[in-house]
C-alpha cells in the first residue's frame, strides 16, 4: 500500500511501527506518530553515530530495536587534559511533532556552539561566575529555539519541537541544564550517585505531589513534557545549576531511552557499574556503546542517546 495523497514524498510506512497508512497530515493511522524527514548527520548514519572529542568525553547516539528513524541528538565538545572544559548537550525529538529528528540535531548544534568556549569568570567571586554562566546558558537555549524554528520554516509546515539536557564541565565545577525530560546524571568513585537535573513531566508533577517515582513514572501521562524546545514553547528557562565535584567520578547526560531501563540513579548507577566492569575499561566511548548495548539488550524501545565524562 502507498502513502495518501499529500504525505511525506518517498515515505510509505511509518517509520515507528511500520504501519502502511499514513494521513495527509503526515501522521500515522496506527500510532500516531509524526512522519520526520529522515536526516543524516554529516559524519555517519543518523541511525548510529558517535563523538569522541577528547579521551575523557564520548558519546553514542543510537535509534534502538523499535523505532525506525532517529529523533535523537548528540553534540560534544571537549579540550586536553582532563576536566579542562568539555560541553555535552543530549536533545530528544518530540514524536508527535513533524521532522522533531531535524529540530532536535539543529537544537544541539545550536546549544553546543554557546557552550563549547571556557565560560567567562565575571568580574571576580563566586556569585559574578554564576551571574555569567547562568547568561550563558539562558543563550545557549535561546540560540536552541530558535534554531528549532528556523529549520521548521525551512523543512515542514509545522514545526519539531524536542527536549534538551546539558552540562558544562569547567575544572572541579558542574553545571547542568535542562527543558524536557532528558537529564544528566552524576556517578561519583566514592559517595551516593546524583540525578542533577529535575524533569519538566507529568511524571515529576505526581512526584512533587508525593506519589512514588516508581508509580508515577509507570502511569499513561508519565512521559508527557511540561517544557520543550519548539511552537509554543512555553518556557525557555534552562534551569542552571552548579555543582561542586568532591572527587572523581563520571558525569552521564541521556535521553529517556536509556532511563528508562533504570530512572532511579542508584539503579542506573548499578548498570553503568557493570558495564564498566564488563567492558573492563574506563574508555569513555567504550562505556557510551556499553550503555546503548545495556538498553538495547532491555528491548531498545526508544531511541538511545547517552555522553558521558571523566570528571573530578
Amino acid at each position: 500500500m502507498t502513502a495518501e495523497p499529500g504525505s511525506p514524498v518517498g515515505l510509505t510506512h511509518c517509520e515507528r511501527c511500520g504501519h502502511p497508512m499514513l494521513t495527509q497530515a503526515g501522521f500515522c493511522e496506527a500510532c500516531g506518530a509524526a512522519v520526520s524527514t529522515p536526516v543524516q548527520d554529516e559524519q555517519g548514519d543518523r541511525h548510529h553515530f558517535v563523538r569522541a572529542p577528547a579521551s575523557w568525553v564520548a558519546g553514542v547516539c543510537d535509534r534502538g530495536q523499535v523505532d525506525r528513524g532517529n529523533e535523537d541528538a548528540l553534540a560534544l565538545a571537549a579540550t586536553e587534559p582532563q576536566g579542562s572544559h568539555a560541553a555535552l548537550v543530549v536533545c530528544d525529538g518530540v514524536t508527535s511533532a513533524p521532522d522533531s529528528d531535524v529540530a532536535s540535531l539543529a537544537a544541539a548544534r545550536a546549544a553546543l556552539a554557546i557552550l563549547a568556549a571556557p565560560f567567562s569568570k565575571g568580574l571576580g567571586g563566586q556569585e559574578s561566575a554564576v551571574v555569567a554562566a547562568g547568561r550563558t546558558f539562558d543563550r545557549a537555549i535561546r540560540e536552541a529555539q530558535t534554531a528549532v524554528m528556523r529549520e521548521a520554516e525551512r523543512h515542514s509546515v509545522r514545526a519539531g519541537a524536542c527536549t534538551i539536557a546539558g552540562a558544562v564541565v569547567s575544572g572541579p565545577v558542574v553545571w547542568t541544564m535542562g527543558i524536557g525530560d532528558s537529564r544528566v546524571y552524576l556517578f561519583p568513585d566514592d559517595g551516593k550517585p546524583r540525578m542533577l537535573t529535575t524533569d519538566d513531566s507529568m511524571a515529576e508533577i505526581l512526584i512533587a505531589a508525593g506519589v512514588p517515582r516508581a508509580d508515577a513514572e509507570d502511569t499513561p501521562i508519565a512521559h508527557t513534557i511540561t517544557r520543550w524546545l519548539g511552537v509554543d514553547a512555553p518556557n525557555l528557562d534552562p534551569h542552571a545549576r552548579r555543582f561542586e565535584l568532591t572527587g572523581p567520578g563520571w558525569l552521564l547526560v541521556c535521553s529517556d531511552g536509556l532511563w528508562n531501563y533504570a530512572s532511579d540513579e542508584r539503579d542506573l548507577a548499578d548498570a553503568f557499574a557493570g558495564v564498566r566492569a564488563a567492558e573492563a575499561s574506563d574508555d569513555p566511548l567504550a562505556l557510551a556503546e556499553g550503555m546503548v548495548r545495556w538498553a538495547n539488550d532491555l528491548g531498545g524501545s526508544d531511541n538511545i542517546t547517552i555522553a558521558l565524562a571523566r570528571v573530578g
